[in-house]
């Protein structure tokens, strides 16, 4: 039966360097200089792989809304477990959370024996939980068992009003008057003056204006569905595993399946097995501080700086500061 613990977070080093020849104190700014490099580019695959962009902002999206987790399929206490877990890790990198114990939930995770015939229903049923897709081809390929645990992320777009709307290639369009433009003949201007523009494809946002300092839009979690397999995390502790959901319930991953180079909880379920060194049990330090930037990053800025603050943030808790 699955253990309910988390494992002590210890600080790993980033990266062991090895040489056959003795080091010489000349070279220690070098070697001083390759590990900074190698921390860094370690930091920019995470940031990279786990960090994606939205399909209408292409910014990163995060939870601005209070997040309220519910899971179904295994028993109370272990549903309760996993909820808990998420709530925490949100309070502990600054997602705000919904007190309400009978709140309506907004991140969904469900344990099944039967993932592909749960994934075919959230296709037929609630497409738009899957998040963006152009055709009904990319939403079945979406519904395809991988993995063992699958995530999906519907987001919407806020603008400087705070009018959001959900992405998807369904738009409301919008319709408006303008002056016509004078002629003679069968288009001869109506009375009126004014000519009615329908435009069915596009939608109407408030901007700044600016694309170098951000254009004042933001890109916000609408609604998480993960789905486990229960038949394939069993030899998992429970820890482990609410460690793994938490994450996916507060951060967007650009790709499951790559193993990230620092220890992570995201490499636990990569195919073929991410090395020892690499996989942790339980959140990592990594995990949290790439979270904690994630949060406190600025959500309306370009996803170039949004990608900075969150190595930056990363940087910082890596130096213990």
């Amino acid at each position: 039966m699955p253990r309910f613990h988390f494992r002590t977070l210890l600080l790993p080093f980033l990266l062991t360097l090895s040489s056959g020849v003795q080091a010489q104190p000349v070279q220690a700014p070098v070697e001083s200089v390759t590990v900074t490099a190698a921390r860094e580019a370690a930091i920019a695959k995470f940031i990279k792989t786990r960090a994606a962009p939205t399909r209408m902002t292409g910014k990163i999206a995060r939870w601005r809304a209070r997040i309220c987790p519910l899971a179904y399929g295994i028993p109370d206490a272990y549903s309760k477990f996993v909820v808990q877990r998420v709530r925490d890790v949100a309070k502990l990198v600054g997602a705000r959370t919904d007190a309400d114990e009978k709140c309506r939930g907004n991140i969904q995770i469900v344990f099944t024996t039967k993932p592909q015939e749960l994934l075919d229903n959230l296709r037929r049923k609630h497409a738009n939980n899957l998040g963006y897709y152009d055709t009904a081809e990319q939403a079945r390929e979406m519904t395809v068992l991988k993995r063992p645990v699958h995530a999906y992320y519907a987001t919407q777009t806020a603008d400087l009003r705070g009018n959001r709307q959900l992405d998807t290639k369904k738009t409301t369009g919008i319709s408006f008057e303008m002056p016509s433009v004078p002629a003679t003949g069968p288009m001869a201007e109506s009375s009126s003056g004014k000519v009615t523009m329908n435009l069915p494809n596009a939608s109407a946002m408030s901007v700044t204006g600016s694309r170098a300092l951000g254009d004042g839009l933001m890109s916000e979690f609408q609604h998480i569905t993960i789905v486990v397999d229960t038949a394939k995390v069993i030899a998992l502790e429970m820890g482990s595993l609410a460690d793994y959901i938490a994450m996916l319930a507060l951060s967007q991953p650009q790709n499951f399946d790559t193993c990230q180079d620092l220890p992570s909880i995201t490499n636990l379920l990569v195919t073929p097995a991410c090395s020892a060194e690499t996989t942790s049990a339980a959140m990592s330090v990594h995990d949290l501080s790439y979270l904690d930037g994630l949060y406190k990053m600025n959500i309306a800025g370009t996803v170039h700086t949004q990608r900075s603050e969150i190595g930056y943030q990363m940087k910082q808790t890596q130096e213990g500061k």
